[in-house]
């Protein structure tokens, strides 16, 4: 059984470089996914993966304002500032000799004329600081040949030496190196203070080129000691310097470190925005500077990678396939390699599990060929989470202890931490608890001492789901709900990001966090308690949208902590409502088998107009043959829909079949049987439902009981995405009322009525040509009638524009809109639904479910007279899509349908509701009565049973 979707759980994907990069000499491409890491390395450039020996005599020229700074010196000579004098060559062959191996790359070589230049120098005793420069060479050359005691040795004597003299600019250069072979080491305090004193012997209004080195290199290891509050102010610190000193190269690394850094601290809104930031810095740049070019692809990766961390797929892909063809365009197979990777994890997070792991070898053969050793074990982690992923443990794991192997070489503890988690999951699959447990503890120590929010989460998760299947509920419990404490944190980080929000909310480490903590408490007998997390899991971030506009309220809301049985309870007693929560707990962690895996189960709430609450728990794997998102998709065939049509009101142009094929009658078994006892009896009494995943389209109204009985006829019926939101719903109307200087105006006095506007132009998609939409003459009539009832004047036809609506919506009580509905994300903002309405000008006539959510509206009802105007993107939040947009503005009361809707007996069923709803002050009722009436007329199915109610029932006012 595989334990999560890649996005949990390829821990060891790209992030897990980023400090190491900044931490190991490049800076400028720093904190690139896969950028260069070479421990000789002092240089910022980018091209360079050796560094000469002379740069570490160097001392470059001052900067000056509004010139980039680099290493070299204004000749172009790396080591024009110290290196020996020709006299001084001379006299020292072997010096001589030992930079022109080592500026040839031939270390071994190098490193036999450094040490007899070192005797040759000894021998001489009048050059102690020549004595010193040749120390502090060899440290770097023993170190980049795999010899570290030695490395430390020779430049331990280099300071001890430089210290001596008391030679300020080679005791400076000595401590930095001295300081990186402290880090690599693990020894982070030691570097640090190596790192303090090192830049304390810089004058700190000259030679920028120099302290920008230790600042990185300090932010760096702070990061991997975990410390990322400091690591994040040394790059705000780089970062304002380096516009100072008109660094761009520098400031571009340090807008990607504190991107990167966010990452990894679990603020991903801090993060985009920085890598953003970047980004658009890299792009200006590119005419002028090629190596500008680089950071473009450098940023889009990493910006990919923020993505691509918090489930927003798409978006990711999207990123990355940017970056793509312009990495192999300029022939940067560094960038390639990590872009490669980020899409092989996104294929293996969409289940494609061969096309993730092609990527990843790809990725990783790529970076093998430039002699990366810190990129080569992030791609090995990446491979291992692709192997793994796809059930191929032995592989996993090779490809896991061997990413290990060169983590503890480079000393990075960070990745330490993810590396020792994947392999406690790939030993869980194996049934090796006891190993898979030691490995999760010593990652969740790990995790603590780094601040790596993403990897607690996810290993508190991955220790409660084993004690779970331990049959340990107490301290299951205990660990899911911190992992959940995790979560929920990042979340609010991310402000008023709500796509974001929404994308955190949906990654499986999160849902199943919830899900498994429902479980664990109904195993220990503590049904109420698991309602309180159901509610907690859904319609998050719906929550602060919607609390956002009670902000400047007396009283604002709180939507943190979340919701509790006390208010639940309230909540139900308020609304004089039965209130059904439905939880779909699927068999393991393939949610694309909801329904049909081994353990699935539904759990239904009940909580009555008292405030009591009932638990029924339905097994449903054990009941149906197909998935549920199967069922209810056949379910909906059944009334005639069939997919997902784009544009969305028709014809009447169907026959009809009064006969009830199954899956209607096997979802009211499902959804309806196991609590019928507990629904009123009344059939004016309301039933509240709250959905969860698929069961957004499920048509309530038309289930079947087994006398063939529609659930219509017994109750009636409200949608709710969660009893939190219906209680903010419910507030903001409330305080749209008290807020009021005058008595609210009748509502027949106040309403926007639009009806067959002009038809806007579809945009044309995929070579296909632009299509105008059809005409709907039915919604004319409908319009008119309607606004005879509501005492208006209609907007029709090309007086229907987008301007004309926006001008009066926000001043209206009743807003009925008759027109064509979109689901497309028409604008592309990832947000899908639109409203058709007449193009004017360079409007192109359409109002779209991002336009509708800025608004602010004081609408008690709005009624989307379209199609499918209940549906869109389903999410762990809800649906996102018109009516999500339109709660967010203020309205408490929404209209919608689920499916596509006939024309005439649409305009039928809409005059007959708001006839009724002249007449009491309950919408659900005025709904219900006029479905009925409408199935008299039109008994099918599809005709009269596609709109729903959601939110508020009860108006403020009376009729």
């Amino acid at each position: 059984m595989l334990e999560l979707s890649p996005s949990s759980t390829e821990w060891l994907d790209t992030t897990m470089v980023l400090s190491l990069l900044a931490l190991l000499g490049y800076p400028s491409i720093a904190p690139s996914p896969v950028s260069p890491i070479n421990p000789v390395s002092m240089s910022r450039s980018a091209t360079r993966s050796e560094i000469e020996p002379s740069i570490v005599l160097a001392q470059s020229p001052s900067p000056t304002s509004g010139t980039p700074v680099s290493g070299k010196s204004e000749s172009g000579n790396p080591g024009a500032g110290q290196s020996p004098s020709r006299s001084q060559a001379t006299s020292l062959t072997d010096w001589d000799h030992c930079q022109q191996q080592w500026q040839a790359k031939q270390l071994e070589a190098a490193l036999n004329f450094c040490q007899g230049a070192l005797e040759q120098a000894r021998q001489r005793g009048g050059d102690r600081e020549m004595e010193g420069r040749i120390l502090t060479s060899l440290g770097i050359l023993y170190r980049s040949l795999g010899q570290p005691s030695q490395s430390m040795q020779a430049l331990g004597e280099s300071v001890a030496l430089y210290r001596q003299l008391q030679n300020a600019p080679g005791l400076s250069m000595a401590l930095f190196y001295w300081g990186q072979g402290q880090t690599l080491q693990g020894n982070f305090d030691r570097a640090i203070a190596a790192y303090q004193e090192g830049l304390r012997l810089i004058p700190p209004q000259q030679d920028w080129s120099k302290r920008v080195h230790f600042l990185f290199h300090m932010s760096g290891t702070y990061t991997l000691q975990g410390k990322l509050d400091t690591a994040i102010a040394t790059y705000q610190e780089i970062l304002t310097q380096a516009k100072k000193w008109g660094d761009r190269e520098s400031e571009f690394s340090a807008l990607n470190g504190l991107g990167s850094s966010y990452t990894t601290q679990g603020n991903y809104a801090k993060a985009i925005e920085y890598h953003q930031q970047s980004l658009q810095q890299a792009e200006a740049r590119q005419a002028q500077f090629p190596q500008a070019r680089l950071q473009t692809v450098q940023a889009l990766s990493s910006l990919g990678l923020v993505y691509y961390t918090i489930g927003d797929y798409d978006r990711a892909i999207a990123t990355y396939q940017r970056a793509l063809p312009l990495a192999q365009q300029i022939k940067d197979e560094r960038g390639e390699s990590a872009v490669l990777s980020g899409l092989g994890l996104i294929h293996s997070a969409r289940k494609e599990w061969q096309r993730g792991i092609d990527y990843q070898q790809r990725s990783l053969a790529l970076i093998r060929k430039l002699g990366d050793r810190a990129g080569e074990a992030s791609m090995l982690a990446n491979l291992g989470g692709a192997y793994r992923n796809a059930n191929r443990l032995k592989d996993a794991i090779a490809a896991f202890e061997q990413s290990a192997a060169i983590m503890q070489e480079l000393g990075d503890l960070p990745r330490q931490g993810r590396v020792l988690a994947n392999l406690g999951s790939v030993y869980r699959n194996q049934r090796q608890i006891v190993k898979a447990l030691d490995y999760y503890q010593q990652s969740l120590g790990i995790a603590k001492k780094t601040g790596d929010r993403d990897l607690e989460g996810y290993v508190l998760f991955n220790l409660g789901f084993v004690h779970f299947e331990s049959r340990k509920l107490a301290e299951a419990e205990q660990f899911l709900r911190s992992a959940i404490t995790v979560r929920e944190t990042q979340r609010q980080q991310l402000g008023q990001r709500d796509q974001l929000k929404v994308a955190i909310g949906d990654m499986e480490i999160t849902a199943d966090s919830y899900r498994y903590l429902q479980r664990v408490l109904v195993a220990r007998k503590q049904p109420e308690a698991a309602l309180e997390v159901a509610e907690w899991s859904r319609a998050r971030a719906f929550a602060d949208l919607v609390a956002r506009r009670l902000e400047s309220a007396p009283n604002p809301v709180l939507v943190e902590p979340p919701i509790n049985l006390q208010t639940i309870r309230q909540i139900a007693r308020q609304q004089k409502a039965t209130i059904v929560e439905y939880s779909i707990l699927d068999g393991g962690y393939d949610i694309t088998t909801q329904g049909q895996g081994t353990g699935a189960e539904l759990l239904i709430w009940v909580i009555q107009p008292t405030g009591q609450i009932t638990l029924r728990r339905v097994a449903i794997g054990e009941m149906l043959q197909k998935s549920l998102p199967q069922l209810v998709s056949l379910s909906r065939e059944q009334v005639g829909v069939r997919g997902k049509v784009s544009v969305v009101r028709v014809a009447d142009s169907r026959t009809t079949d009064p006969d009830a094929p199954a899956p209607l009658n096997t979802l009211h078994q499902l959804l309806i049987d196991p609590i019928a006892d507990l629904l009123p009896k009344r059939s004016s009494d309301r039933v509240i439902f709250v959905p969860q995943g698929a069961l957004f389209l499920v048509p309530f109204a038309v289930l079947q009981d087994a006398q063939g009985r529609y659930l219509i006829e017994k109750h009636t019926l409200v949608t709710a995405p969660s009893i939190q939101v219906l209680e903010l719903i419910g507030q903001a109307q409330k305080r749209e009322k008290s807020l009021a200087n005058a008595p609210i105006p009748q509502r027949n006095a106040a309403a926007l009525v639009v009806g067959n506007p002009t038809m806007p132009q579809l945009p044309a998609r995929d070579g296909a040509e632009p299509e105008i939409l059809e005409s709907l003459p039915g919604t004319e009539q409908e319009a008119k009638a309607i606004a005879d009832l509501l005492n208006t004047k209609p907007l029709l036809g090309a007086a229907a524009t987008k301007a004309a609506v926006l001008q009066r919506i926000s001043q209206v009580k009743t807003v009925h809109l008759a027109t064509h509905g979109l689901l497309d994300d028409i604008d592309g903002v990832g947000m899908p639904g639109a409203i058709a309405l007449a193009p004017e000008g360079q409007d192109d006539g359409f109002l779209t479910a991002r336009e509708i959510m800025d608004l602010k509206l004081s609408a008690e009802l709005v009624v989307l007279s379209a199609c499918d105007t209940g549906r869109g993107q389903i999410t762990g939040d809800g649906v996102i899509g018109l009516s999500r947009s339109l709660f967010a503005a203020g309205v408490p009361s929404v209209v919608v349908s689920l499916w596509q809707v006939p024309d005439t007996a649409t305009a039928y069923l809409m005059t007959a509701f708001y006839r009724n709803l002249a007449q009491t002050t309950d919408k659900a009722q005025a709904l219900r009565q006029a479905m009925l009436q409408t199935k008299e007329k039109y008994p099918d199915p599809r005709d009269w049973a596609a709109f729903m109610l959601m939110g508020e029932a009860e108006s403020v006012q009376g009729p």
